[in-house]
């Protein structure tokens, strides 16, 4: 193999390795505790990567022991941090069951959003914030 011929393999491998770090990091559903650890929140996006526009969005909720919260008071809350506002309009939810539910959401920019979500099942209540980056419509 020529110099050449291996230059450009370890150029091609390089780049195969870099879109692979890029598609593995699309992830279409984040997951976490809550802050005081009372649920386990996973996010995915319905049709990735989350864009200016509509998004549609299923949130799983589950207690602390993974078992699904069925007709909790989920607040979902759009806020964009470095242009200090949110959006007009309440996030449509649904509930489809197992602790799943589903939201329409719409950004009205692209950037870095936290999407605030607060749980209450009983008197069970407790919050988290996801960070999404969000790309042009």
């Amino acid at each position: 193999m020529s110099r050449t011929t291996a230059a450009l393999a370890v150029i091609l491998i390089t780049l195969m390795a870099l879109i692979a770090a890029g598609c593995a990091r699309e992830d279409t559903a984040l997951s976490m505790s809550t802050a005081k650890g009372k649920y386990k929140l996973s996010l995915m996006v319905m049709k990735p990567p989350i864009k200016k526009g509509y998004n549609d969005l299923a949130l799983t909720v589950r207690d602390s022991s993974g078992r699904p919260v069925a007709d909790a008071d989920i607040k979902l809350t759009p806020w964009m941090p470095e242009m200090d506002h949110g959006v007009m309009g309440i996030p449509k939810v649904s509930h489809i069951g197992s602790g799943v539910y589903k939201y329409k959401v719409f950004l009205n920019m692209p950037g870095r959003w936290e999407l605030r979500v607060s749980v209450k099942s009983g008197e069970v209540a407790d919050s988290a914030i996801f960070n999404l980056d969000v790309v042009g419509g």
